[in-house]
């Protein structure tokens, strides 16, 4: 609930900004191919861990979106909201 009012105060306050809002963000996905196609997909000892652990899968590593305005003359208070989501990363 936090973070949606967060994003909501953000949204209004960049609603009567004079600077623009950039939007920006990425996506860092992988497919693991496994030629040996096991059949509960996992790729290595268990316990050994990598960020490919699973084959034949699309995997999602790290996902982000970030909102952001700048300062001016005008406009002394800016902002950046960078949420983002991982996927597992055991190591």
């Amino acid at each position: 609930m936090k973070r949606l009012t967060v994003l909501v105060l953000l949204m209004a306050a960049a609603a009567h900004a004079q600077e623009p809002i950039s939007f920006t963000g990425f996506v860092d996905a992988a497919y693991i191919w496994n030629r040996n196609r096991p059949s509960n997909h996992e790729n290595f000892i268990p316990g050994t861990g990598t960020t490919g652990k699973r084959g034949n899968e699309l995997s999602l590593n790290l996902a982000q979106l970030q909102w952001s305005r700048a300062t001016s003359e005008k406009e002394p208070i800016g902002f950046t909201f960078s949420p983002d989501t991982a996927g597992d990363v055991s190591m």
